[in-house]
């Protein structure tokens, strides 16, 4: 049983673990094939910068549960527009 990551945590840890290497895919792809515009490029790779910092301030805290709610809210109204 892994004692590092207690709980909540664990899960946070490897959700954090699939978007760095989804992150590391879609760099070293995007390298030998153009998939998008260097603007939208940009944007792709800082969103998931910032997620990837997002799910590690979650999995530090203590109060983990503002942050999923936050990210719950972000995703709401994200799918309204």
């Amino acid at each position: 049983m892994n004692t590092v990551f207690p709980g909540s945590a664990r899960k946070i840890h490897l959700i954090a673990m699939v978007v760095a290497l989804g992150m590391t895919a879609y760099h070293l792809l995007s390298t030998q094939i153009l998939f998008v515009d260097y603007t939208e490029h940009q944007s792709i790779h800082l969103a998931l910068a910032l997620f990837l910092v997002f799910l590690n301030t979650a999995r530090t805290s203590k109060a983990r549960w503002y942050f999923i709610a936050a990210l719950a809210a972000v995703h709401l109204k994200w799918r309204k527009e």
